[in-house]
């Protein structure tokens, strides 16, 4: 999946022209954005690397939860193109 079609599907108000794989491989591609986007955000902070490490690890254990979502979106790690329709 790669970012373009990520967008196109996450953007579209009509699913049923996609695969179920491809619906899943884009929420994947939004959610590797996000902890990827989250690592760079949590590096500017002064913080043990073991910390930073745990923060990553429980968001992607909780990816999805609202209070996962609000944190993601606080430190703005969602692409700019996601809707704010999570």
């Amino acid at each position: 999946m790669n970012e373009d079609k990520a967008k196109e599907i996450c953007n579209a108000t009509d699913l049923s022209g996609y695969t179920h794989d491809e619906l899943r491989e884009a929420d994947l591609f939004v959610k590797n954005y996000a902890l990827d986007r989250l690592r760079e955000v949590l590096d500017t902070f002064v913080m043990p690397k073991l910390a930073r490490e745990y923060i990553v690890l429980m968001a992607s254990a909780n990816y999805g939860s609202v209070e996962t979502d609000d944190f993601l979106m606080s430190l703005d790690c969602y692409p700019d193109w996601l809707p704010e329709k999570l």
